[in-house]
């Protein structure tokens, strides 16, 4: 996935401008940045969830731009927002049967729940319970796991390890990991720099909603 040019607008100020950006094939890549410097915008422009832009967003050879964000979903581009929204009256069980039906509308095989237990133990003698009851690490975790069910290409997540206590946040970036090596391409976004230094091959710095530069990190192999 790829950004060429890209400026996205709110009304008629600029908050993302002429940003170049590509995710290679099971690459993960970093958006890093302080509050207000455009990453989230970056993350739901490329998922076509912000569609006041200039420039093109390409995926897989196809130029979607002009996609709606259900249109890029079923191309393979899921988005993970900040705070990790999930539906409060359903169940954990009942939020991975969301993903497994997206997976299932693009002829895909949902990944073995098995797996992610796997990834995320802490959701697994939770089954049942609603989202609503979960504490932050585990709506994260749930959240994740949700999009992971419908076998994206491209994972995009914004700021997975906000609000997270340390040891929550690492298990969240463990498990980013491993998902990365299963076959998948991950864009995250984050303001610590410790969270990813480890785990992304690559980070874009973001100020003011310009890329200003970019670095290979410490995660070169897997």
């Amino acid at each position: 996935m790829r950004a060429v040019r890209l400026t996205a607008f709110y009304g008629q100020a600029a908050a993302l401008w002429g940003a170049d950006v590509e995710i290679g094939t099971d690459e993960i890549v970093a958006v890093l940045g302080h509050n207000g410097a455009g990453k989230s915008t970056l993350l739901n422009t490329l998922a076509r969830t912000h569609r006041s832009i200039t420039g093109e967003v390409w995926l897989a050879g196809t130029d979607i731009s002009g996609c709606t964000p259900s249109e890029v979903a079923r191309m393979g581009v899921s988005l993970v927002r900040e705070g990790a929204p999930v539906f409060g009256t359903l169940t954990i069980a009942e939020h991975l049967q969301l993903g497994m039906r997206l997976a299932q509308s693009r002829g895909l095989t949902p990944p073995p729940l098995e797996e992610v237990w796997s990834w995320f133990s802490a959701l697994a003698d939770r089954r049942n319970a609603k989202a609503a009851v979960l504490s932050g690490g585990q709506r994260q975790m749930l959240a994740i796991s949700t999009a992971l069910m419908s076998r994206p290409a491209v994972l995009l997540l914004d700021e997975p390890s906000a609000g997270l206590a340390p040891s929550m946040a690492e298990t969240v970036f463990i498990a980013i990991r491993e998902i990365c090596a299963s076959g998948m391409s991950v864009l995250l976004a984050e303001q610590n720099l410790q969270w990813v230094t480890d785990f992304a091959t690559r980070a874009y710095h973001l100020e003011t909603g310009r890329v200003v530069d970019s670095d290979v990190l410490g995660q070169q192999t897997r």
